[in-house]
């Protein structure tokens, strides 16, 4: 790139000719990436870049580390965490190149990362038993949980008087 200055103003390399030429500089990483998302086995965790300066423009890459080590293939700005993980502790590197140079800058660790808790169990299936009343008993009906055999029972006025059932 070069930017036409009189002389008198240009502040960098000048010709004759008073054509500046910004000439060349080696990235610079201002501060430390960071590291978004849950510490937990099967979540996935995003890498956000520091501010970077160098000219020409740097080129970015990734790389992801488990407890201080590389993790192989793992240069993108994504990671999804797997059983691997579990117990360790993740940080991304930001790495800057241009023709000039390169430099890298770690962030943070994560959090100690776990194994998802199982997810609660069901709720248990309702009691629901189906009484069909016969002239003096009543059976119940096949559900699951419910009570197996004969209900004695008396007739009522609109409905019936349950007198004793199995288990009572």
């Amino acid at each position: 790139m070069r930017i036409g200055f009189p002389n008198s103003l240009s502040r960098g390399a000048a010709s004759s000719t008073g054509v500046f030429d910004p000439g060349t500089a080696a990235p610079v990483i201002n501060g430390v990436p960071t590291i978004s998302g849950v510490p937990l086995v099967g979540e996935v965790l995003m890498a956000s870049p520091a501010p970077v300066a160098g000219f020409p423009p740097p080129v970015r890459s990734w790389q992801w580390l488990r407890s201080g080590v590389l993790v192989s293939g793992e240069t993108g700005p994504s990671y999804v965490l797997s059983a691997a993980d579990d117990g360790t502790a993740i940080a991304v590197q930001q790495v800057e190149t241009n023709s000039t140079g390169g430099v890298t800058a770690t962030s943070a660790p994560t959090d100690t990362i776990q194994i998802p808790p199982p997810p609660p169990p069901p709720p248990p299936l309702p009691s629901i038993w189906q009484i069909s009343a016969g002239d003096a008993a009543a059976t119940i009906a096949s559900f699951p949980g419910a009570p197996t055999g004969t209900w004695d029972i008396a007739p009522g006025d609109g409905g019936a008087t349950i007198n004793s059932f199995p288990g009572a």
